[in-house]
């Protein structure tokens, strides 16, 4: 199955509470988790999203262009395993500037000279010479596309996002 990178967006309220009571943070997660599976909701109208295994390659991408906030591995932790690393947060002003860097940024300039095998050599990547659904550019254009619309209404709302890799 592969690890996946998965977000929830949280008020600011509910931010702070699971900041503090990560027995209550998982299971909030695990109940966004649940009604994402069961609506099928756009990104924009997600209070859960996940962009797949295509997280490998666009953090490589991403990390190119040096964005102010790490929409994979950033943020604070929880105190809450995620599989692969902890789960973390971006407070609702660090979810502004990712979610600027986003719309600011579109997926051909970050993708340009695009290259699997260089891009996604890393721990945790998915193996190049399988080349996977999620690898190829017009995959990847559509789950950055997803990212930036979850990450743009999160600030909208002035949410919290939290991150994880499972």
């Amino acid at each position: 199955m592969g690890i996946h990178c998965e977000y929830a967006r949280l008020a600011a309220a509910d931010m702070d509470r699971a900041q503090s009571d990560a027995a209550w943070a998982a299971e909030r997660l695990d109940a966004l988790a649940e009604e994402w599976v069961e609506l099928d909701l756009e990104p924009e109208e997600a209070r859960y999203f996940s962009v797949g295994r295509a997280w490998g390659p666009l953090d490589a991408l991403l990390r190119a262009r040096e964005p102010a906030v790490d929409v994979v591995h950033g943020g604070t932790p929880l105190g809450i395993d995620g599989g692969l690393g902890p789960v973390r947060s971006l407070t609702p002003d660090e979810v502004r500037h990712a979610a600027a860097f986003l719309s600011a940024t579109p997926f051909a300039a970050l993708a340009d000279g695009y290259d699997v095998t260089r891009l996604c050599d890393g721990d945790g990547c998915p193996d190049p010479a399988e080349h996977l659904a999620e690898e190829r550019p017009q995959v990847l254009g559509e789950r950055y596309d997803e990212l930036r619309r979850f990450c743009s209404a999160a600030a909208a709302a002035g949410d919290g996002v939290v991150l994880m890799l499972n």
